[in-house]
This record gives C-alpha cells, sequence and structure tokens, in this order.
C-alpha cells in the first residue's frame, strides 16, 4: 500500500464505525505489552471490562499499578488487570519478562505484543546485545517473549473451548523504505539508512529505522504462522498497523490541522482487539492466519512487499535465531 492508499486507509479508518467487540471473555488470560499506555491501555481495559484477567506488561510496576487502580473498572467485576515488569531493551530482560509471566499463571488464551519504542525515543543507539535499539525493542524482543510463553500458548490451545491467538503490533511506516533488501545480520540489523553520518539522527531518517525495525514482526509473524500450522497447532497468529494513532509520544499527532486525521488511543486498539478476540478470525481462520492487517481488520499486503518473500522471511527468520543464540551483534 503506498502514501495515498495508507492516506485513505486512514481517512476511512477515522470516520468508519469498527465492528462492535463485546464478546464475554470471563475466565480468558490475555496477555499484552506495553499494556498499560497509549493503545495498549485501552486494548486491557477492553479485555478486563469484558471479564478477562489481563497480564499487562510494563517497566516500571509501581507505576503500572497506579494506573491499574485508576481504571474504570466495576467493583466487584471479574475482570481484572495485572501488571507485570517487561522490557524488551535487551535479550535478557525480554526473556525474564517471560518468566514472569509463567509463573503467575498457568494458561494464556491470546498474546498482543504491543510494546514498542518509537522513532523520536532518542539518537541511534546499539543497545547490551550490539543491536540498535530500535531493532531489539521492536523485533528481537517480541521474538523472545514471543518464543517462550509460546509453549503455554500451546498447551492453551488443546484445551476444550479454547481459541488461542498471536497479536503483534506493527507498522505502515516501512512505506518510507520500499524498496528495502535484506543483507547481513550487521546491515539488515543495525544499518543507519543515512546517506552520511552527519544525518544519522535526522528526523527522517529516524522514521525510515522506526519502518524497518517494526515491518519485521510483519515477516516474523508469516513464518511462525506457517511453522505452527505445520506442526498442526490451532493457534493463529497476525501482525497489524494500529493506523495513525495520537498517543503522547506521537509529535506528528501535535501538528495542526495534520494532528485532526490521527485515531484515538481508544480507536488504535480496534485492531488489535479485532484480531485477538473476533469470532471472524476463527470463523474465517484461513483468510486471516498469517495475514497483515489494517483498521479495523483489513486484509493488507505489507507496504514492503519483500518481506512476505518466502527466501526473505525465510532468511530474516534464520538471521534471527542465530543472532539470539550468539547473544548479539558485533560488528564485522
Amino acid at each position: 500500500m503506498g502514501v495515498l492508499g495508507t492516506l485513505f486507509s486512514q481517512i476511512h479508518a477515522k470516520f468508519t464505525a469498527p465492528q462492535h467487540l463485546d464478546t464475554p471473555l470471563n475466565g480468558k488470560i490475555f496477555v499484552v505489552t506495553g499494556g498499560l499506555t497509549g493503545i495498549g491501555y485501552h486494548t486491557s481495559l477492553n479485555l478486563a471490562l469484558r471479564g478477562a484477567t489481563v497480564y499487562a506488561g510494563v517497566r516500571s510496576v509501581s507505576r503500572g499499578q497506579g494506573i491499574v487502580a485508576a481504571m474504570p473498572l466495576p467493583a466487584g467485576g471479574q475482570g481484572k488487570v495485572v501488571p507485570f515488569e517487561c522490557d524488551f531493551s535487551t535479550f535478557k530482560s525480554a526473556a525474564d519478562a517471560a518468566q514472569r509471566v509463567k509463573a503467575a499463571t498457568g494458561r494464556i488464551d491470546g498474546l498482543v505484543n504491543n510494546a514498542g519504542r518509537l522513532a523520536n525515543y532518542g539518537p541511534y543507539e546499539l543497545g547490551e546485545n550490539g543491536v540498535e535499539l530500535l531493532v531489539a525493542v521492536n523485533h528481537f524482543g517480541l521474538v523472545i517473549f514471543t518464543k517462550a510463553v509460546l509453549p503455554l500458548l500451546e498447551a492453551t490451545s488443546k484445551l476444550p473451548g479454547s481459541d488461542v491467538r498471536i497479536v503483534n503490533v506493527a507498522s505502515n511506516a516501512a512505506m518510507f523504505s520500499p524498496n528495502w533488501q535484506i543483507g547481513t545480520a550487521w546491515d539488515t540489523f543495525n544499518s543507519t539508512l543515512a546517506p552520511n553520518e552527519s544525518k544519522v539522527n535526522d528526523s527522517n531518517i529516524q522514521m525510515l529505522r522506526y519502518g524497518v525495525s517494526k515491518m519485521f514482526p510483519i515477516g516474523w509473524t508469516m513464518s511462525l504462522q506457517e511453522k505452527l500450522v505445520k506442526e498442526q497447532s490451532n493457534i493463529i497468529t497476525v501482525s497489524l498497523h494500529p493506523g495513525g494513532v495520537a498517543t503522547d509520544n506521537n509529535h506528528f499527532a501535535k501538528i495542526p490541522i495534520v494532528g485532526l486525521m490521527f485515531l484515538t488511543p481508544s480507536q488504535g486498539a480496534l485492531t488489535s482487539l479485532f484480531a485477538l478476540t473476533s469470532p471472524t478470525i476463527r470463523a474465517k481462520e484461513a483468510q486471516y492466519k498469517g495475514k497483515y492487517l489494517h483498521p479495523y481488520g483489513k486484509i493488507t499486503t505489507p507496504e514492503v512487499k519483500t518481506i512476505a518473500d518466502p527466501a526473505t522471511r525465510q532468511k530474516l527468520w534464520d538471521m534471527t535465531e542465530e543472532v539470539i543464540a550468539a547473544g548479539g551483534l558485533k560488528k564485522p
């Protein structure tokens, strides 16, 4: 989808009422990373209001507890939100977050990987594992966390009446890098994408890096679904662009006039909620498995078509596994 198509999609989402999502979720247990800010907050709130228990990943549990205490949840209601420490910036912290979830619950009915690092969080920086921080959080943290809790998701999927799904929140920002091609591990995960060193931290270059980092989960989700199908798993995986959302850290949404076109955070959560809980997904699972969605559940071709190429996706999967096994990247 090009820039004009993206603009039309955004306008359509802004002024179109989505499918009403009110299916009762009593007794269900969900995990939402980045679950108490922006669209993650509204994802967690909606699930809890429908009766689910939500483990919401946060950087600070004490701050998370304050946010939960102020949530408009009915007294005596079955739904609840439980914050847990979740940091995707290092391989170890992502794995530790998964262990906290597994220690807290014996089932997971659905996972929403909503945690992410935005383009304007800071300058180009390699993290503890030698991976650029946008990629470390938006791709590697997601992969490590998901694979660590996957056995619990698999076990839940075998229970009577279960409907387990994995939802990975990506972005359409890769549209600014339509000619992207996979390269070596270092070039793929750590490229500055700048024409010269003086422009490494220009805002447009930061957006390029952000878009590529949020593109990786789209291809990885497709590959994960293929592997689950081969294993005869009932789990459905999807990735999605939530729309342009006016979250607190989105500087573009604060531009006069332009900001009027952005979705509210509650609207931004609706595509995640559709992917996670809509009966339509299960009823038409052959159509939705491994797909990339735009608001509010529209199956869409990824902005960078090469990320859907099977050979490219396999190389991305293999390189990701190799980097994780090695504990990170070292400059060649």
